[in-house]
């Protein structure tokens, strides 16, 4: 694949000719550069400054890595985007979007990024329906180029990134082939602070207007287990750490990856399904993980199920976005999933710039917020004083 436009930006002392090509692991070396060079040694994500960990990630198939060249400049790398393939749900996630601080502003960069999300559908055609990406929100150039391409938001993240040591909150955003609608289920039986995040991303996404809604009022989730919650910590790489939650009475157990350089914790893993003993695990970690100083926390659940939806709520969390077609599961069907997040700070009020799309799905989240604090105060049941340490 190989594609380029001259482009000059009037009045400017810089002119270029960008060429776009798939990387090789020899570019790793220059890839790190960039992240370096766009964001001055304070990138939280340690992995992407990391030649080795590039290099295989290139090698290994599991990403596709593209790299913009300047032919004026004697084809040097001035520009990186890759995606990461999720091959069970047929998803890509695509990151990285970055342009070295002396080529920022050129133009010609959105018909770049263009030419990638056409790539990657092309390449893996029958085999990715869904590109989304988290998107910054300290300016509008990043979700503007997204959304010139196709891409609508579908959740904000309150609170959960750092860059140039300032915290922010990203938009996902998600584009949809016609294959993710084919078999995705359009049943969803979902408590009601979730029906309005629903409906808006609804309005963007015409396939999901059909969609059947049972909107089901569920009682909080009261009683005593008598159970103690263990965690088990185990370091990773590039400064990241897995918590793992379990009872003791039972098999029970809830997994979360940190990152301990902007203070987070995300990829939630269930393996509970009584949402009494979920709840409780929940809790459990966001009591450990905000004693320890975490600011976010996020997880996500299905669109099957009010009561693992309740106890979320219940727990602490708020809903922060809706992905429509997200898994597939084993019998082939695509269904939907709700994002939901928490964080030590004030979610209603963010400093962030949003285009207009992103704007009015914030203001449906933030309503939903508000109701949040309101109708779900913290449920009683008790969480040990000490989480005990395995």
């Amino acid at each position: 694949m190989a594609t380029s436009t001259g482009s000059f930006l009037p009045g400017s002392l810089k002119a270029w000719e960008p060429s776009l090509r798939p990387a090789n692991p020899e570019d790793a070396r220059e890839i790190t550069n960039i992240y370096e060079d766009v964001y001055k040694g304070t990138y939280s994500y340690k992995e992407y400054q990391d030649k080795d960990y590039i290099s295989n990630d290139i090698s290994q198939g599991n990403s596709s890595w593209y790299v913009i060249e300047d032919q004026m400049a004697s084809n040097e790398i001035v520009g990186v985007i890759s995606g990461a393939i999720d091959d069970i749900n047929w998803r890509v996630y695509v990151r990285g979007m970055m342009i070295r601080p002396d080529w920022q502003g050129l133009g010609g960069t959105t018909r770049l990024f263009g030419e990638v999300f056409k790539d990657f559908m092309k390449r893996y055609k029958g085999k990715v329906n869904i590109l989304w990406s988290e998107t910054r929100t300290a300016s509008l150039k990043p979700q503007m180029v997204g959304e010139r391409v196709g891409f609508v938001p579908l959740g904000i993240l309150p609170h959960k990134d750092v860059f140039f040591n300032e915290r922010e909150s990203p938009v996902i955003t998600g584009i949809f082939s016609s294959e993710a609608w084919k078999e995705r289920e359009t049943t969803m039986n979902i408590i009601p602070g979730i029906v309005p995040i629903h409906d808006i991303i609804a309005k963007m996404l015409r396939p999901m207007r059909k969609d059947h809604l049972i909107e089901s009022q569920v009682h909080p989730i009261t009683f005593s287990i008598k159970s103690k919650v263990g965690v088990q910590i185990s370091p990773l790489n590039h400064g990241y750490r897995r918590y793992t939650f379990s009872l003791s009475s039972s098999d029970d157990s809830i997994q979360l990856d940190a990152n301990l350089q902007c203070m987070n914790a995300e990829h939630l893993v269930c393996m509970c399904k009584d949402p009494g003993k979920l709840l409780l695990l929940l809790r459990s970690a966001l009591k450990r993980l905000s004693w320890e100083g975490f600011q976010y926390v996020e997880g996500s659940s299905g669109t099957e199920n009010p009561m693992v939806q309740q106890a979320f709520m219940q727990a602490g969390f708020t809903p922060t976005g809706y992905l429509p077609a997200w898994d597939l599961t084993r019998d082939g069907r695509r269904v939907d999933r709700i994002v939901w997040g928490w964080t030590s700070h004030d979610r209603v009020k963010l400093q962030s710039c949003f285009t207009r799309k992103s704007k009015r799905l914030f203001e449906i989240l933030r309503e939903a917020w508000e109701k949040t604090r309101q109708c779900h105060p913290a449920n009683p049941i008790p969480v040990p004083n000490a989480i005990a340490q395995l």
